[in-house]
């Protein structure tokens, strides 16, 4: 995947090339066409970028939060591709293909500084946001106590349902691990389950269940 996701970037600069020669042909000796081609092309690294992240970040980190940022920040490189790119192909045709004038690098400088800002922001909430994740169980292990549960042949069916019950608003109603209503719901349902859910359990008290369900529906 690392590679195609590489050869697909190649793709996309090979493109570029290949288009600003055929449509300035007489501009191949001008060092300003080149420097052109070259923030080009850097601009479609960050889209790439920006948009295969997934595919090439290690697999450690695949569940991290910084994950959540990216459509954001997607549509944000997006956008300021499209200005930077369309401003500078603008001004270099406007001035007959010589120097930019300082006023077009201080614009593309304020630009580059504020969408930088973003991101540099969007990547500390990202942050701050595994920081607070990390110190919780996450659904998934409970998930995974639940379905061995609910696996458990000991267990009457009037109980199996009401751990299939837990098990779907856990996994549906209980919102990301940052966005908790009530965090010490959270952590009393956590212990709870850890507590009375075991393979070696031929029964769980029905009231322990609902409780535990009600402390699931307000997390």
């Amino acid at each position: 995947m690392k590679l195609l996701s590489v050869l697909l970037f190649l793709v996309i600069s090979i493109g570029i090339l290949a288009i600003a020669i055929l449509l300035a042909p007489n501009q191949l000796s001008n060092i300003y066409f080149w420097i052109t081609i070259i923030w080009l092309i850097i601009l479609s690294g960050l889209n790439w970028f920006a948009s295969t992240f997934i595919f090439v970040a290690s697999k450690e980190n695949l569940k991290s939060s910084t994950y959540g940022i990216l459509p954001s920040l997607n549509i944000i490189i997006f956008i300021y591709s499209l200005f930077s790119g369309a401003f500078l192909i603008s001004t270099w045709y406007s001035n007959d293909f010589g120097i930019l004038s300082n006023g077009h690098l201080i614009l593309q400088i304020i630009l580059f500084l504020i969408v930088s800002s973003f991101t540099i922001l969007m990547f500390i909430s990202a942050k701050a946001a595994s920081v607070a994740e990390s110190n919780l169980t996450s659904k998934d292990e409970l998930l995974s106590i639940l379905k061995l549960s609910i696996s458990n042949e000991n267990f009457a069916d009037d109980t199996i349902n009401l751990i299939k019950e837990l098990n779907e608003i856990i996994k549906y109603s209980i919102p990301h691990l940052t966005k908790l209503k009530s965090k010490n719901n959270y952590i009393e349902l956590v212990e709870g389950i850890k507590k009375n859910f075991s393979s070696n359990k031929i029964s769980i008290d029905k009231n322990i269940l609902h409780k535990l369900i009600s402390l699931a529906k307000n997390c």
